[in-house]
């Protein structure tokens, strides 16, 4: 039985337009085409697509280096569907791009023909030739073998095929002849096969007989009567791809293929020079069967009799491709450029120009253009005298994009004098109205380009088409001429160094053993040379242009472009540049350097470059060995233990977000769906984390995790506890339940249940699972046991101390009563001596005073000491507080003849709530030690900053620096101690009591603070201490009580939040206060979604600062900088967990209103938003 699939669904159109409404294409699709068919057709219906231009990636048919690049373009794009509009390369490459994901034409050659399809294929021919879409074969030429081999498939035929005739009304004749006898070749070898079905001959002999028909008529009427049998040609060229597609092709392709792939012959003219001789040799060796009624058939078509109908088909198709034979049979530069003024003068006359042209990029530079070729019609004076050397200065516009490969149409040349002013001067003087110009590419590297001077510009993708066909076709065969040229001088320059070369062995044998690439380069010269390339290396492809072959400079700079990843080696330029490696080699004999790359064909990244100076004799000669080697099994280990730590503190973000939204205190927590018995995993320890992955089902890997973590005596409490088939009932009437176990640690564990959600009628659906570690609790008895003995021996301490405070204050007190006494004694004996009077007088009132505070001081240490004091919590003005505190510390220093500084710190907030009578009393204490311990003329420095605060609680630093008499290193030991004095001085001078920095630190301590000092004994003492306060709430409840009436219902928000449960939580609230939430998942789409609005559409703007693709700091910049009306006045309030004062200064610079730390207080949140968005 035969059977016979035609895969892919067929679709005819009379125009472009239709096909593009029909098929819907959009944003979805990559189409692959040319830049020539597609300005004309489809530039002008705004289709918003995806597109790669062809010919960007090479010239010519398609080869697996064009075919590499051109996969490599498509990776970046996320397309669903291909679809190509073109000829046979387009064609061929668009049914790689179908099957192709990462792997390169090598790789998919490998797994032929066991391929899949990635992407929808839609292809739409625009030559009468190929009938390659109904085929499932792709034909490139193998560069590294010398030949075309295809790529078969079943994956590889269209889904949807699509004829349209208009596209071949812009088709050069060229074009249109070479392409068409392809299909009648593919018609003509169908039906030949073997393996032809009846199905295959009803197609091919009717593809035939359309084919030479349409010949017939065109021979006898001329090229233009080509236009009225497009759709038979178009329609025959489909049957013969049919026919091709069910039976194969035979001799004539397997021998135009080597003569297409080593000579880069078109396909079509390839298959013509070898046709009808490979036909007549069949004659030869059978006169009867399949050839026999094919000869009768042609017979009756051609009106001749079978012995000649061979040579009255080559008369026949020889007459059709009179000027395309002439081009390709030259055998060299001098013939091809014989036949160019030829082919100029039909295109001039084909498009009713004035003047043709053909401009050559020439210099190594490509500094300049050269006018090479020149056709005038007659009465046009010539201008390739005047034209020989133009720099690509002159004509930056055009230069700039003819590297674009765009072309220029220009319809008035007035129009163009401020636009393109350089070029306009150029075109003026040569009386130029209109023209039409295309740039010339050879391997992708632009090389010139071919022009009309006031063409007929009414259909001008005609005279496109065209231009880039035969400008295409002379260059490329111009290109591999010369590249024919340089090869044999090469050859020379190697086998005049080839001696040079010999004495050198010996270090490339030894380098040939680690390394895959090679280079011998001149760096005095700038030259360079491959001396071993592996194929799988980056630097094949770079080899295969010729402009950067043997140039030092120019192939650094490629490969630097191209391959290294920069910010591995961003001074990679510099090093390697070649004036720096000579000044480098001057002192070393090698130079040496790591780096990442673009993966090659081998999968390698890492790279070590390794250059080695060859020691010639002369010291000006800098010849180089430069040679490369993959490290990837070097830096492997590196990269995997980067990557477990990227992966771990990705991890880490997400656990202490959720954690700090939920608990700090769970060590396990997992989401548990009762009705489907799953849980999954929101934070977990690494070893139950490798137990349960990150979901799963409950009542099997809980069970699991309960048998191998859980202690023996708890394993059946713990089996009743985790059975969730009864959970829902244990929860019926309460929000939580729990439990208490121990590990086979030892640990203990408390694990608890909490309701998450329930349904509409109240049963519980969803739970948290959490667990944390109690063990501190469930070992309190020891350290209950451990407090009574510590507790004994302080009481110990205790009454010791109570001893040598009585000690103390006998003689603290006796000293300044005896100095009482005495003062009085003094007075009453002589009481006319009113000096002495006086004298006695200030001393009494001295001692007291020093007996006063003594009182208090021990007043004070002793209620600190049994707890007693208790702090204020009220509210206070931080400014005023220290004001007051100066004024009455500096009244001190004035009578002591010390100087009093106050330095300005940065204090954001003012309004705290805490103890400020105590608060006070500790700085009093600390500035008066300061004073009392200074000299005449000392000075003492206080100040206080703010150094980070969060929403609710803000931390300061107050230091009081003096210049007074300092401590010794041993009194600095017990300073803060009860009584503490240096010497005994002080008392003898009533200066102090020895605890004012007890009572001072005691009180910081109770406030939370922190109080230490730094002292250099006979230099001074610098006190610091670190406090924190509730920031009060009494202005924001201000602010907010005059707008609490005010709606918030239909404000549009912004909201940029990366994580989803973030996102979830903040979108739910806001929408519960009525608004309208459009949500952005990271900073880069955040602008885009703003740019993209109407001025006014959003209120206000909640961002995240740490999001991947762009945070928010530079999102909130790049929407400040924006040119509308609502950039600048936006609200823009940021949402972080990072609360120091760097960053909300950073928010501030950015042009953020305000700022709010993670987790979020709702509340304030929406107050905020209800503030800004009323008052605008």
């Amino acid at each position: 039985m035969v059977s016979i699939l035609f895969k892919p669904t067929l679709h005819q159109f009379a125009t472009c337009r239709e096909f593009v409404e029909d098929f819907k294409l959009s944003s979805q699709d990559l189409i692959l085409t040319n830049q020539y068919i597609y300005q004309p057709y489809f530039g002008q219906m705004g289709l918003g697509c995806q597109i790669l231009f062809q010919e960007q990636y090479g010239a010519g048919e398609p080869s697996d280096v064009m075919v590499d690049a051109i996969l490599a373009a498509a990776a970046k794009t996320d397309c669903k569907r291909i679809v190509a509009i073109g000829g046979g390369t387009v064609i061929d490459i668009a049914k790689v791009l179908a099957v192709a994901g990462s792997e390169g034409v090598d790789a998919l050659y490998d797994k032929a023909p066991d391929l899949e399809k990635k992407r929808e294929l839609v292809i739409v021919p625009t030559t009468c030739g190929t009938g390659s879409e109904v085929t499932n074969i792709s034909i490139m030429a193998r560069t590294r073998m010398g030949t075309k081999l295809g790529l078969v498939s079943p994956a590889m035929y269209a889904d949807q095929a699509v004829l349209i005739p208009e596209l071949l009304e812009g088709l050069p004749f060229g074009v249109f002849a070479t392409s068409s006898i392809d299909a009648l070749v593919h018609a003509v070898e169908s039906s030949l096969s073997p393996k032809a079905t009846p199905y295959t001959k009803l197609f091919g002999y009717k593809a035939i007989e359309m084919l030479i028909r349409g010949y017939q008529r065109i021979a006898m009427d001329g090229q233009e009567s080509r236009i009225g049998l497009l759709e038979d040609f178009l329609l025959a060229s489909n049957y013969a791809g049919l026919a091709f597609g069910t039976a194969g092709c035979a001799a004539v392709h397997a021998t135009s293929y080597p003569l297409g792939g080593k000579y880069h012959v078109p396909h079509g003219e390839s298959n013509y020079a070898m046709f009808t001789g490979v036909l007549k040799n069949y004659m030869e060796l059978r006169q009867d069967g399949e050839i026999a009624v094919l000869n009768r058939y042609l017979a009756d078509l051609l009106g001749c009799g079978v012995p000649v109908v061979y040579d009255k088909l080559e008369e026949l198709l020889n007459q059709i491709l009179s000027l395309i034979s002439d081009i390709n049979q030259a055998s060299d530069e001098k013939e091809v450029k014989g036949c160019i003024p030829a082919l100029l003068q039909y295109t001039g006359e084909y498009t009713d120009a004035d003047r043709v042209y053909i401009f050559e990029l020439m210099s190594e530079k490509q500094d300049y253009y050269s006018n090479t070729f020149e056709w005038c019609r007659e009465g046009i004076v010539p201008q390739i005298d005047n034209l020989i050397r133009i720099s690509a200065n002159s004509m930056p516009v055009w230069h700039e994009k003819f590297l674009r490969g765009e072309t220029i149409i220009i319809h008035d040349l007035e129009k163009i004098c401020e636009t393109m002013p350089s070029e306009y001067d150029i075109l003026k003087v040569q009386d130029i109205h209109s023209l039409l110009v295309l740039p010339l590419f050879a391997n992708t590297q632009l090389s010139g380009f071919i022009g009309l001077d006031n063409p007929e510009l009414v259909n001008p993708g005609v005279s496109i088409s065209l231009l880039s066909n035969a400008g295409g076709h002379l260059a490329s065969t111009l290109n591999n001429l010369r590249m024919f040229r340089m090869l044999e001088e090469k050859q020379k320059t190697l086998e005049s160094n080839l001696e040079e070369l010999q004495k050198e062995k010996h270090i490339l044998e030894a380098l040939c053993v680690d390394y895959t690439s090679f280079y011998l380069c001149d760096l005095a010269n700038d030259t360079l040379e491959t001396i071993k390339q592996s194929i799988l290396s980056n630097g094949t492809e770079i080899d295969e242009m010729t402009e950067l072959k043997s140039s030092y400079t120019s192939r650094i700079r490629y490969y630097y472009d191209h391959y290294v990843i920069r910010e591995s080696a961003p001074d990679f330029l510099r090093k390697m540049e070649r004036h720096a490696l000579i000044e480098y080699l001057q002192n070393h004999k090698r130079f040496a350097y790591r780096y990442q790359s673009v993966k090659n064909h081998a999968g390698h990244e890492y790279f070590e470059l390794q250059v080695i100076r060859l020691e010639t004799g002369n010291r000006d000669d800098y010849k180089i060995i430069m040679g490369f080697r993959y490290i990837d099994d070097i830096v492997q280990e590196d990269m995997k233990k980067k990557q477990q730590m990227e992966e771990t503190m990705a991890d880490l973000k997400m656990n202490n977000e959720i954690i700090s939204a939920i608990s700090k205190m769970y060590r396990i927590i997992y989401r548990m769906d009762l009705i489907h018995d799953t849980y999954e995993e929101i934070s977990s320890q690494e070893s139950m984390h490798r137990l349960t992955g990150r979901s799963g089902k409950t009542s099997v890997k809980f069970t699991k995790a309960r048998e191998k973590f859980i202690a023996p005596e708890f394993q059946e409490r713990m089996r009743e506890f985790l059975d969730v088939s009864t959970l829902a009932e244990r929860l019926k009437n309460r929000e939580e339940v729990s439990t208490e176990y121990r590990a086979i640690t030892g640990v203990w564990y408390q694990a608890r249940f909490i309701v998450k959600l329930r349904n509409e009628v109240g049963e519980v659906t969803n739970v948290l699972y959490v667990t944390r570690d109690i063990n501190d609790q469930k070992i309190s008895e020891l350290e209950s046991r451990e407090e009574l003995r510590r507790t004994a021996q302080e009481a110990e301490k205790a009454n010791l101390a109570k001893t040598d405070f009585l000690r103390r204050m006998s003689h603290d007190v006796r000293t300044p009563i005896n100095g009482i006494q005495g003062c009085v004694d003094i007075a009453d004996r002589y009481p006319d001596d009113l000096e002495l009077q006086q004298e006695a007088r200030t001393r009494i009132r001295t001692a007291s005073s020093y007996l006063l505070n003594l009182v208090n001081d021990v007043l004070d240490m002793n209620k600190l000491e049994s707890g007693n004091i208790q702090l204020e919590r009220k509210h206070f003005n931080l400014l005023e507080l220290l004001h007051n505190t100066n004024e009455i510390t500096r009244m001190q220093a004035n009578e002591a003849g010390v100087n009093y500084y106050v330095e300005d710190g940065e204090i954001i907030h003012t309004q705290l709530i805490g103890s400020p009578v105590h608060f006070q009393q500790t700085l009093m204490n600390i500035g008066s030690n300061a004073v009392k311990y200074n000299h005449d003329g000392g000075s003492v420095t206080v100040t206080c900053r703010e150094i980070s605060y969060t929403d609710t609680i803000a931390e300061y630093e107050l230091t009081c620096t003096d210049t007074g008499i300092g401590m010794s290193e041993e009194f600095q030991k017990r300073a803060f101690e009860p009584f503490a004095q240096e010497g005994q001085s002080a008392r003898t001078k009533y200066a102090g009591t020895g605890l004012g920095l007890a009572i001072a630190r005691k009180l910081t301590e109770l406030q939370g603070g922190t109080l230490f000092f730094d002292s250099i004994q006979g230099k001074g003492t610098k006190f610091i201490l670190h406090i924190s306060f509730e920031i009060s709430a009494e202005e924001q409840e201000k602010k907010s009580h005059m707008y609490q009436n005010c709606s918030v219902e239909g404000i549009q928000v912004l909201l940029v939040e990366d994580n989803e449960l973030n996102m979830e939580i903040a979108e739910f609230l806001l929408k519960e206060e009525k608004m309208i939430v459009t949500k952005a998942w990271n900073g880069r789409e955040a602008v885009e979604i703003f740019e993209n609005s109407e001025p006014g559409y959003f209120d206000v703007i909640l961002m995240d600062l740490m999001m991947p693709q762009m945070g928010g700091l530079e999102a909130t910049r790049r929407i400040r900088k924006m040119d509308r009306e609502d950039a600048e006045s936006i609200p823009i309030f940021a949402m972080t967990a990072n609360a120091f004062l760097d960053d909300i200064a950073q928010g501030k610079a950015a042009g953020m209103n305000e700022h709010f730390s993670k987790p979020l207080q709702m509340e304030k949140v929406i107050d905020t938003i209800r503030f800004y968005c009323t008052a605008r």
